[in-house]
């Protein structure tokens, strides 16, 4: 039987689940709430902009913990890298941070879907799309968690004119090394739920 050590953040109303060597190393770290940013979790309304600040600050400081209050995070755009209706839209992004940790409380981040993704063009017989859905992006992070948080990449309601590949994960680790996911749920991306 394994034991697991439940950690209260005492003082910053986060509670997680870590080792005790990661609770006292998360402890020490700056706590960026996604809910001071502007995001409502309520389900309804578009947080991708006050997600997109919340990722910011951490970026800012290299470090700290981006903690997710319970809630349904809505994000109600989708990337289009190209073509006549190319768009700033870009994926959720963390780069050469260190000591990070993603906490939610059994939060959901959920992308809509309602759009089309289309064969915009081809390469050694395979067909790319420009349309994607916005994913959790890390690159060249070093010690970084994600705990109790679900991604839905709305693939459920998108329209497909075409099998097509595309920049449309749920979760993308590239350069990172000592990772830890927990109690993380990827469903409905376009392509993979975890790309490392």
């Amino acid at each position: 039987m394994h034991r697991r050590t439940f950690h209260l953040y005492a003082g910053l109303g986060l509670a997680g689940l870590l080792s005790d060597a990661q609770a006292a190393s998360a402890a020490k770290l700056p706590v960026v709430n996604v809910k001071q940013y502007g995001a409502l979790g309520n389900g309804i309304t578009d947080d991708y902009l006050a997600l997109q600040r919340a990722f910011a600050q951490i970026n800012k400081q290299r470090t700290g913990v981006l903690y997710f209050p319970p809630g349904v995070y809505r994000i109600g755009v989708h990337k289009v890298s190209d073509g006549q209706f190319a768009n700033k839209v870009t994926d959720l992004t963390l780069s050469n941070c260190t000591n990070v940790s993603i906490a939610g409380q059994n939060a959901q981040i959920v992308c809509d879907g309602g759009w089309v993704r289309t064969a915009d063009w081809e390469y050694e017989g395979f067909s790319y799309s420009y349309h994607d859905s916005v994913g959790l992006m890390f690159t060249s992070c070093k010690n970084l968690s994600i705990d109790g948080l679900t991604l839905d990449g709305g693939a459920g309601t998108i329209t497909k004119q075409a099998t097509a590949e595309g920049a449309s994960c749920g979760i993308s680790l590239s350069g990172c090394y000592k990772v830890a996911l927990t109690n993380v749920n990827l469903h409905h991306c376009c392509t993979d739920g975890l790309y490392v």
